[in-house]
């Protein structure tokens, strides 16, 4: 059994950029519930597993970003209130 609060769905991405993933949530947390599919990611790095951080759908988190704590990342922005940083 996981304990994993999402997985990556693979998204449609032009040849040479990077493949990037949507997020899509495996159980409630926060105002996010079960089946929701949410932003892209491009890779696990950039989402926490662990807290309420979520990336929401028009989202993307890329590169050395790592949205996690209750961090809420609408259109590419995180709301303050949680942690990112990047490495």
């Amino acid at each position: 059994m996981t304990d994993d609060k999402y997985r990556m769905i693979p998204a449609s991405t032009p040849p040479g950029v990077p493949q990037l993933y949507y997020v899509e949530a495996l159980k409630d947390f926060g105002d996010v519930r079960e089946g929701d599919i949410g932003g892209q990611i491009e890779s696990e790095h950039n989402l926490s597993q662990q807290g309420d951080c979520w990336v929401y759908k028009g989202a993307l988190i890329a590169g050395g970003w790592r949205i996690q704590g209750d961090t809420q990342v609408y259109d590419n922005l995180p709301e303050l209130g949680g942690h990112h940083e990047e490495m």
